[in-house]
């Protein structure tokens, strides 16, 4: 008698062993994968000019600005480059300087492109039921320009790609029973941790879940919530008002300003 064959769609995600642990084709995918991405470019190359904000970013980090980052809208990847480099930097790993605090970007967005490879194939084979389409799609998303390009120059989109295919796969497990509401959790408030536009992917479990995922969504903004607060009590006073310094200097220079900043807003945005 031929042994049962799994229903469509509940096949266990490319890259993941029946016992849910990754195979050693996932592992080998990301190490190998992390390499690439990592020694495309050089923190010196001038394709790291592409990475646009990561340059600035790796700055703040190198001159002990924690200010700039700690209230970054893309919160997680800059605390763990930050502490990357300062690891590295001690064990002389990495320049203590402005091309060490890159490279320590680039390293996690390597990381993270890595990841965000393995778990779209993981997405797509748990939505069609086959490892060839996982590995396939996993294969072009790895080898397109833009993932490439951004997971070699420090940027957060493979940050934010890798959170946010986990979270679509903790959706899916939840729908084809196998999941954690837990692991959901987690997922949705590291997606917004690293990214704070994050929250419109929270509408996939909201969509396929509804009241399911009321609970492990509330339990994510609340966590996030409370990180978030953190940073912002550590970061440097002269740093959190500089966004009002800014719209300070907006509403003086307009020719109908409503009000113009006090002499004492104005010794304060200029210290």
């Amino acid at each position: 008698m031929a042994a049962p064959t799994e229903p469509h769609g509940t096949a266990p995600p490319a890259g993941a062993s029946r016992s849910g642990r990754p195979s050693i084709g996932a592992l080998v995918a990301l190490v190998g994968l992390f390499a690439v991405y990592a020694a495309t470019f050089g923190p010196a190359s001038d394709g790291q000019l592409l990475g646009n904000d990561a340059i600035p970013y790796a700055g703040s980090i190198a001159s002990g600005a924690r200010g700039e980052w700690l209230l970054a809208n893309h919160l997680l990847p800059h605390v763990a480059a930050a502490v990357l480099h300062g690891v590295g930097a001690k064990l002389g790993l990495l320049g203590a300087g402005m091309l060490g605090a890159i490279a320590a970007e680039q390293l996690v967005s390597a990381a993270a492109g890595a990841t965000a490879v393995v778990l779209l194939a993981a997405v797509a084979r748990r939505l069609s039921g086959s490892k060839g389409v996982g590995v396939a799609v996993g294969a072009v998303f790895a080898c397109a320009a833009a993932p490439w390009l951004y997971a070699a120059v420090g940027e957060t989109y493979l940050p934010a790609a890798a959170v946010e295919a986990w979270l679509v796969l903790e959706t899916l497990r939840l729908v084809q029973g196998d999941g954690s509401r837990a692991r959901l959790a987690a997922a949705a408030a590291i997606a917004v941790l690293v990214r704070e536009d994050a929250v419109f992917a929270l509408l996939v479990p909201l969509v396929a879940l509804r009241t399911r995922a009321v609970a492990p969504l509330a339990a994510a903004t609340v966590a996030a919530t409370v990180v978030f607060a953190l940073a912002y009590a550590l970061s440097p006073p002269t740093r959190r008002s500089r966004a009002g310094c800014s719209a300070s200097r907006a509403t003086a220079a307009g020719a109908r300003a409503p009000s113009a900043p006090t002499s004492r807003s104005r010794r304060r945005c200029t210290s």
